[in-house]
């Protein structure tokens, strides 16, 4: 009887123990829910596209709406539930799906889309996030979120990531990119990115992206790179290289380079960047390309190469930039050039405004005018753009 009495007492407070533990769950993950942070924001922006070819002018005036959930901690655990829909007031503009081909490219489709919807662990210094999620890769030059399009890029994808000391490194496993088209480029596509902070004003960073696409095969590459990031007084510099080669199952043999060099030097309140970047090309047969990187920051904002061309693309560029009150501006110049071959693309002109009206409103306007000479044609485009957060 004494040995059932004992077994008796501790059931109940085995079961007193483990139904508080249920019940802190619960009220921890209620609490999750009440002190996490809602937001709701408004893109709409008119866009104009003017090219020197039989396709009739683009005209496109859109709207993203982006309602996104990320709650508080419950234990170590964090969810982020994002969705977004994109409507066109004004439609005069091929968005790649809409099937109107008369008109130029505006690449912002229709639609209402998950962006995001994932579970997040932290816990000294290891966060593992799985699902639907952004990754931005330093400068997004490799793998990057397409932010400037209406329709985000998001990955289906488990990414652990650990810091040890001025030592940081980060892994993915993307199953699928939703790219900006709302399409799915299902595969096995593993990303690896390292960085160490050598001191305040000196960095190295390594990146490795291997794609390999079952519904997008001309994609399949693995690509290998460094980076050095340095600063000292009102200089700063940038210094890449990666090298690339096919995989998966790619249908051409290739192997190309990446090269970049870039110096800053920040007078207040103006600053000037040069720069020189280079798509490699391997002997005209194809060249270094970047799929999954937000293009549109890179080699003008006209998006004349998206697709680097088989003869790669060498890209010498000049920025400048500025504040006027609360006011930011730039204007860049680039010189556009086949890395294989002696073809001269173009130019392009970049002009950009960002207004911050106050903490919830914001105006941008851009400009960007590209003069071919043996590639593409004349374009023109223009952005207005207000941004409403809440």
């Amino acid at each position: 009887m004494n040995a059932l009495k004992k077994v008796t007492q501790v059931a109940i407070a085995v079961s007193v123990a483990f139904s508080g533990s249920v019940l802190a769950e619960k009220v921890s993950f209620a609490n999750a829910i009440k002190n996490g942070d809602a937001k709701l924001t408004f893109r709409a922006r008119y866009e104009n596209v003017d090219q020197d070819n039989a396709l009739e002018n683009a005209d496109a005036f859109t709207n993203r709406t982006r309602l996104s959930f990320s709650s508080a901690s419950f234990g170590n655990w964090t969810f982020n539930v994002e969705m977004d829909n994109v409507a066109a007031l004004a439609d005069d503009y091929n968005s790649k799906t809409n099937g109107l081909t008369q008109y130029s490219v505006v690449a912002d489709p229709e639609g209402t889309d998950l962006n995001q919807a994932n579970l997040a662990y932290s816990s000294e210094g290891l966060t593992t996030v799985i699902g639907r999620q952004r990754i931005n890769l330093d400068g997004q030059r490799f793998v990057g979120g397409v932010g400037w399009r209406q329709n985000e890029q998001t990955y289906d994808a488990i990414l652990v990531s650990k810091k040890f000391g001025d030592f940081d490194l980060a892994y993915a496993y993307v199953h699928n990119v939703n790219n900006i088209l709302d399409a799915n480029i299902f595969g096995n596509h593993h990303v690896l990115h390292g960085g160490y902070q050598l001191n305040e004003d000196h960095s190295l960073g390594f990146t490795g992206v291997s794609l390999d696409a079952d519904n997008a095969a001309a994609i399949g590459s693995t690509t290998v790179g460094l980076d050095y990031k340095g600063k000292a007084g009102m200089a700063s510099w940038n210094l890449a290289w990666a090298t690339q080669s096919d995989d998966g199952d790619a249908a051409v043999d290739y192997q190309a380079d990446y090269l970049l060099a870039e110096l800053a030097l920040n007078f207040k309140p103006v600053s000037v960047t040069v720069g020189y970047e280079v798509l490699g090309s391997d002997n005209g047969v194809k060249g270094f390309t970047t799929p999954l990187a937000t293009l549109h920051k890179f080699q003008g904002f006209a998006d004349m190469f998206l697709s680097t061309p088989d003869t790669g693309v060498q890209d010498t560029y000049v920025k400048l930039a500025g504040k006027v009150g609360s006011t930011k501006l730039a204007v860049i110049y680039h010189d556009f050039a086949a890395d294989f071959g002696s073809a001269n693309y173009g130019s392009e002109i970049d002009l950009v405004a960002n207004f911050k009206i106050n903490d919830n409103y914001g105006f941008l306007a851009k400009y960007a005018s590209y003069s071919s000479d043996d590639f593409a044609v004349d374009t023109n485009k223009l952005w207005l753009m207000l941004s409403a957060n809440y």
